[in-house]
């Protein structure tokens, strides 16, 4: 699905029925099948940042931006693929160079040499599709970005706590997670000991945990409750004040939100991180001015 919002409606840019649907179309993410179905749209596109718009006797003029997940803005800008050794869609950065802090890595690329010459730009095999829009005005998904420093932050955290008590924890070769002896919440391939999202004291879809209970290792938490049982008896059930209305669906099937689950990792990550940086002392007045401007650009409340 391709959509587009107008900037400048500031407050709307989170509120989908300020999101217009330009394409929706069920085939696979292809270079060629993005470019015939966006023919059309893209010549309107061309013809808007070239003439602008008139209404009622104004003319408009546009800037362009364009941003989408990392796969689908590799595709449109006619790169080979996300994972290619020249993969950036704004420097010449190559994967040997990942991890470089001795280069100051700045855009270095143009949408006009690229549609020209993008047979002899390393990386490139097609022409951009949204050859309008400047290379400065392409921004990255911060979601995605955030859940691949999410996916590290994890990674670095479990190894260091395998490091310092390696006999409570068995490491499982060939997947992604360590499975811990004392055991914290274990769902599916992984393990996760979390803040509860309802305020509730008793939180848990699954299970007869309290709030006071939260963060009791010593205790194996599994699935508890039995959807028929509480259809029945809810008001005897601790937490439950109403009949679940998808009564044909059982516990074992319900299903936790990973997105909001990792997103909140993600802020007690930062938090840890940041309380780190402040205890070492690196928190200067540099490290908080860049923060803080971030955040003003995301317009995060502090």
């Amino acid at each position: 699905m391709i959509t587009f919002i107008i900037l400048n409606h500031e407050n709307y840019h989170y509120n989908p029925d300020y999101h217009y649907t330009i394409a929706l179309y069920p085939d696979i993410e292809k270079y060629d099948n993005i470019k015939f179905i966006l023919e059309l749209f893209i010549e309107e596109l061309c013809s808007l940042k070239k003439d602008g718009l008139e209404i009622a006797g104004i003319l408009w003029k546009f800037e362009l931006y364009f941003s989408s997940d990392w796969k689908f803005l590799i595709i449109c800008l006619g790169l080979n693929s996300a994972n290619s050794r020249f993969f950036c869609p704004w420097c010449l950065c190559s994967k040997d160079q990942i991890g470089d802090l001795n280069k100051t890595w700045n855009i270095e690329k143009d949408i006009d040499e690229i549609s020209i010459n993008y047979n002899n730009i390393n990386g490139h095999i097609f022409p951009p599709i949204f050859n309008m829009i400047p290379i400065g005005n392409v921004v990255f998904d911060e979601l995605h970005v955030f859940l691949q420093i999410t996916d590290r932050l994890w990674e670095l955290v479990l190894s260091e706590i395998k490091e310092r008590d390696s006999h409570n924890w068995e490491y499982i070769t060939g997947q992604k997670f360590i499975k811990p002896t004392p055991i914290g919440y274990q769902i599916g391939v992984g393990f996760i000991n979390f803040r509860p999202v309802a305020n509730s004291r008793f939180f848990c879809p699954w299970c007869l945990c309290s709030k006071d209970q939260i963060g009791d290792l010593n205790k194996t938490w599994n699935i508890e409750k039995d959807i028929d049982e509480i259809s029945i008896n809810y008001n005897n059930i601790n937490g439950h004040i109403f009949p679940p209305i998808f009564n044909m669906i059982p516990i074992g099937n319900v299903v936790f939100d990973e997105l909001h689950v990792f997103l909140q990792i993600t802020d007690r990550l930062w938090e840890l991180v940041l309380s780190e940086i402040k205890e070492r002392g690196l928190f200067n007045n540099l490290t908080r001015k860049i923060i803080l401007d971030e955040m003003k650009r995301l317009k995060i409340s502090f």
